[in-house]
């Protein structure tokens, strides 16, 4: 998995003192929170539930009552042994989408929306920051040290083509017409594809990259 090798890089930089100042700087946050992103248990827990699900999608036979109760009672072990790992890591680091901004004494003070739960309507905070941030994008921002992180383009808010809620969609894979993204609480369009520049880009040049 590219998410392992990664956090496995930045475990690595965040021991080194020669560029563990580098690896915070780019996670725009404090070291808890980036080890905290990075434990090694936390991606076996997400390789061992990716494994049971391919398994599982690829079953062919009718699954009894009894067999969707041990699944399910599984995926919830699990979901606790994720959320004991990750702890506290996003209570002060929060994913927002920036609005309107005021600019003061080398300060911006920004309207956002703080992307919890799974309501239509988002909680509105005023965020200070001294960088700028694009209304079009999804942001990790510390609300320690004031510094938003810009998310690549796997995690999207995207509104439903026939109406105007909106909702949180993932990059599920590539295919010829497009990107697929898939919602996990939207029922009226779980899975839609849509062309991204942007997505392509990406993954062509971790391709790219992994070739060399």
């Amino acid at each position: 998995m590219r998410c392992q090798r990664l956090a496995k890089t930045t475990r690595q930089m965040l021991s080194d003192k020669d560029q563990r100042d580098l690896v915070l700087d780019l996670y725009r946050t404090d070291a808890a929170k980036v080890e905290g992103l990075t434990k090694k248990e936390m991606y076996g827990v997400l390789e061992s539930v990716g494994r049971y699900r391919n398994d599982w999608k690829g079953h062919t036979g009718i699954v009894s009552d009894k067999e969707h109760e041990r699944r399910l009672a599984f995926l919830q072990e699990e979901l606790t042994r994720l959320r004991g790992l990750l702890g506290g890591v996003f209570e002060d680091w929060w994913l927002i989408r920036p609005g309107k901004s005021s600019y003061t004494a080398g300060v911006f003070a920004y309207s956002a929306e703080k992307l919890m739960g799974s309501r239509q309507i988002f909680k509105q905070e005023t965020l200070n920051t001294t960088e700028v941030m694009d209304a079009n994008e999804l942001y990790c921002y510390d609300n320690v040290s004031q510094r938003p992180l810009q998310l690549l383009h796997f995690v999207r808010m995207l509104a439903a083509p026939e109406t105007e809620e909106t909702a949180c969609y993932f990059y599920n894979r590539l295919e010829k017409n497009g990107i697929r993204w898939v919602s996990y609480h939207f029922e009226k369009e779980a899975a839609r594809v849509l062309a991204d520049a942007a997505v392509l880009k990406i993954i062509n040049e971790v391709e790219e990259d992994g070739a060399a």
